[in-house]
């Protein structure tokens, strides 16, 4: 049996190791160049906009946050198979 095969078991047995290893993947895939690249960007829009004022500085950053990570989600969401199922319930009827 293979790391794959047992992977269900591991989860199930340890998920605090489960939950951090899930976090570490996510911080490495989001150190990638094109995530990278907006840095700066965030950085200049929220200390241009935030006037010196830390609650709206946290208010754009949470946005942003928020907003990166509705994205997968929403890829997850509208690629599972209930949503799959759901959405061609009716291709069957004439």
């Amino acid at each position: 049996m293979t790391f794959l095969d047992n992977i269900e078991q591991i989860i199930t047995l340890y998920p605090l190791v489960a939950f951090g290893a899930v976090f570490l993947a996510g911080v490495i895939s989001s150190a990638s160049p094109c995530v990278l690249a907006t840095v700066p960007l965030v950085v200049g829009f929220v200390g241009g906009y935030s006037d010196g004022d830390r609650t709206k500085a946290f208010r754009y950053s949470l946005a942003f946050v928020l907003g990166l990570g509705e994205h997968p989600i929403g890829l997850m969401r509208d690629n599972s198979p209930e949503t799959n199922a759901i959405s061609t319930a009716g291709d069957s009827y004439p």
